[in-house]
């Protein structure tokens, strides 16, 4: 993958463009990322971004922009060369391209194919054949469907190339000395990589390939920017905003992989999920009850939690500690000391969570219970 040549700046913001072997693959504009598909010639239809459709793009046969829609950060039209609007010309490297005319500009200084009588004209276009073929250099036309031995080669570096990114954040998943940050970071490739292979856009695309791989990579990049920056809560805002309406589920994805699962403040959580916690599914626990905090001398932003799964937190852990310590009884601080043990602790019936217990045992210490 490399970054286009066109890396520019606009309004202050930077605008990159991701290709693979010259084709334009996902375009970053400040902090959204979009998807580039393409079509059989590898012109640019459609902008993607969070798996809905932000700009839409037709041609006529030459090249002629027939409608527009949407968000159009690129500068990248049909068979992915860079449109100079304010000219009405395609750049094509060694010509210009009116797509009015579906002539060049300037004449081919190589006859591409003496045999061929449609190569004489050395201002034409494709040998005025469009629909079949691509000219990438502006000197030689060549027929997409030639390079589909490369695609299928592409194939399978997609793959490997997403089974590599995979194992490695597993390891980091799996590593106790890993930061949350960078079990964040894994953890959202992952969640990527499962939702993009499951989803496969190739099948539909015979080129642009690997697409999900690249675009995948740009956002892993751009959470990991932020969270270097910000922390969790900014590498999370980063993924609400890039992948849009689909974030909760990759949210909730993550999480099953076993990313938000650290003991932090309750109004941390709070933040850190903020805008995407109900939609995925997911509760924030305050390890010491609200109804208990005060009394603790902790404000309710500031007790230890944890994420839960929503179900899980209201029939196994809410219900229980209800259970033990009903609604409207009056207890002391060793009581509710003791009906914590029995429902974090591990033993019949306990949630085996010694570790929640060690986040609140100095807040029940400091009032003299006894352990």
């Amino acid at each position: 993958m490399a970054v286009d040549d066109g890396y520019e700046v606009r309004g202050g913001g930077v605008r990159k463009v991701y290709r693979l072997s010259g084709e334009a693959v996902a375009v970053r504009e400040g902090s959204a990322v979009y998807a580039v598909l393409g079509d059989h010639l590898g012109s640019v239809t459609v902008l993607a971004q969070g798996g809905s459709v932000a700009g839409a793009t037709r041609y006529l046969p030459y090249g002629a922009i027939r409608l527009e829609s949407g968000v159009w950060p690129t500068d990248r039209r049909f068979t992915g060369q860079r449109w100079e609007q304010g000219l009405g010309l395609y750049d094509y490297n060694a010509r210009f391209y009116d797509p009015t005319l579906g002539r060049f500009l300037q004449p081919d200084p190589i006859v591409p194919e003496p045999g061929n009588p449609q190569a004489l004209n050395r201002y034409a276009y494709v040998y005025n054949n469009p629909l079949r073929y691509v000219d990438g250099s502006g000197h030689l036309p060549v027929a997409p469907l030639l390079i589909a031995g490369a695609v299928a080669l592409l194939k399978i570096a997609d793959y490997g190339w997403t089974a590599w990114d995979a194992y490695q954040s597993w390891r980091t998943l799996a590593n106790p000395l890993a930061s949350e940050a960078d079990k964040l970071v894994a953890g959202f490739n992952l969640a990527l990589s499962m939702g993009l292979e499951a989803a496969e856009p190739e099948e539909w695309l015979p080129v642009s390939l690997p697409l999900d791989d690249l675009g995948r990579r740009a956002l892993v990049a751009g959470v990991q920017e932020r969270v270097q920056q910000g922390g969790l809560r900014a590498g999370v805002a980063f993924l609400r905003e890039a992948v849009g309406e689909a974030a909760p589920q990759v949210i909730r994805r993550m999480y099953n992989l076993g990313v938000f699962r650290g003991i932090r403040s309750a109004g941390e959580w709070e933040a850190i999920l903020q805008g995407v916690r109900k939609e995925a599914g997911l509760e924030v626990h305050h390890l010491i009850e609200r109804r208990f905090a005060e009394r603790l001398g902790l404000k309710e932003s500031e007790v230890p939690a944890v994420v839960l799964d929503r179900t899980f937190h209201q029939q196994e852990v809410t219900a229980r500690l209800f259970s033990e310590l009903p609604t409207g009884g009056s207890y002391n601080a060793q009581q509710i000391w003791e009906a914590y043990k029995r429902v974090y602790g591990s033993g019949p019936g306990g949630l085996n969570r010694p570790e929640w217990l060690e986040a609140i045992w100095p807040y029940f210490e400091r009032l003299g219970v006894k352990r």
